[in-house]
């Protein structure tokens, strides 16, 4: 989003900003079918009323919300303030210029931060179709369920790189990643859920670079969906530095029952704090209930911070165990094998020994069996001598 696109409405009621700021979103659209994202709008008090400055898309949505709401303004009762005549024109910016310099880092690729670093690659991301374009990341960062930003002139590292794109070519791009939400994702992408801003990139002496951008693509958390959202009818997941998918049915089916499980608990929020519009409980009474609501929430995830540290120390408790054990078997592997191989030394000593006793008594059967014969022999010989 640029500054080109601002439009202030002023004499609007002196609700709560949220409340304001919800009605003027709901006008918009049934209205003049226009989606805003929240944090396209800023709130305004200007004593007994209110005024709001809304940044769009085009020039085209701000001619159509200027005209409507100056000829029109009688259809606009849900935002304006009674017997005041509701009005709108075109204003600048009055948010910060923001702007990136050369080299600065933006961090890691996380699962709600993708670095692309663009350049002449920009037509093959913005092609559906192509591995890991634009609409596959939409989807694996819409399906995640929280805000998200694809930022294109950034490279790997995180370091700003920056595009040089003029003023047609980024209404070109404007347009296709329009087309790509409404046409490529099922179901289609409002920019109620989406923004584009092209934010300018300057060098590190401050000095401004002719329309050199980092293009930023922003997703917002999508209220209500029960079935996960697809690129061209594959689903995907957006983690940390990674795009999973396209993903299985099987885990399609477990993540989608995750969600209608998380939606169910988040409805009966909804539900409690809708009861308490209706019946205009007073606003202490709400504070009480909805801080106790909070305690709740805040034991809650006490607890389960508790579980999570619980069996983290138990499974720490664990691997120590089982290293220990693991230690032991070692050791008695080792004293096994000591054992065996003194085993082994003993018994071949011992077989050398017999061997060695078992020589030796033959040596000497043989030396008694020729002393023996040698006996015999001059026994024999006398014994003719005598005879003779």
């Amino acid at each position: 989003m640029t500054t080109e696109y601002v439009v202030e409405v002023n004499n609007l009621k002196t609700e709560n900003d949220t409340i304001l700021g919800l009605a003027i979103q709901n006008v918009l659209k049934k209205k003049l079918n226009i989606d805003i994202s929240v944090d396209a709008l800023d709130i305004e008090d200007c004593g007994d009323t209110k005024s709001a400055v809304i940044y769009l898309q085009s020039i085209d949505e701000v001619n159509e919300v200027i005209d409507n709401i100056n000829n029109n303004g009688f259809k606009f009762t849900q935002i304006a303030k009674p017997y005041k005549k509701i009005s709108a024109k075109r204003v600048e910016s009055k948010r910060h210029i923001k702007f990136y310099e050369v080299d600065q880092y933006l961090g890691d690729e996380t699962r709600v931060k993708e670095f692309k670093e663009g350049g002449g690659n920009i037509e093959n991301f913005l092609r559906t179709g192509q591995k890991r374009c634009l609409a596959s990341y939409a989807c694996g960062i819409v399906n995640n369920r929280e805000k998200g930003t694809v930022y294109i002139g950034v490279n790997d590292k995180g370091l700003v790189a920056g595009v040089q794109w003029n003023h047609d070519k980024r209404d070109l791009i404007r347009r296709r990643i329009a087309e790509i939400m409404m046409s490529d994702l099922q179901p289609p992408l409002t920019t109620l859920h989406y923004r584009v801003i092209f934010t300018p990139v300057r060098s590190k002496d401050e000095k401004h670079l002719e329309d050199f951008y980092v293009l930023e693509i922003t997703f917002y958390t999508v209220d209500k969906f029960d079935k996960l959202y697809r690129a061209k009818g594959e689903v995907y997941q957006k983690a940390d530095g990674v795009l999973f998918g396209p993903l299985g049915q099987p885990a399609i089916t477990e993540w989608e029952a995750q969600i209608r499980h998380k939606q169910m608990k988040e409805a009966r929020n909804i539900e409690l704090l809708e009861r308490f519009e209706e019946y205009e409980i007073d606003k202490v009474e709400k504070e009480r209930v909805i801080g106790k609501f909070k305690l709740l929430n805040e034991e809650e995830k006490k607890l389960r911070e508790q579980k999570e540290l619980s069996f983290k120390l138990k499974k720490e408790g664990f691997d120590k165990e089982v290293s220990r054990l693991k230690e032991m078997l070692e050791d008695k592997e080792r004293s096994f094998r000591r054992k065996n191989d003194q085993l082994i030394a003993e018994t071949e000593e011992m077989e050398k020994k017999l061997k060695d006793t078992y020589n030796q008594m033959s040596e000497e059967e043989t030396i008694l069996k020729k002393r023996e014969l040698s006996f015999k022999q001059k026994k024999n010989c006398l014994t003719k001598k005598l005879l003779d």
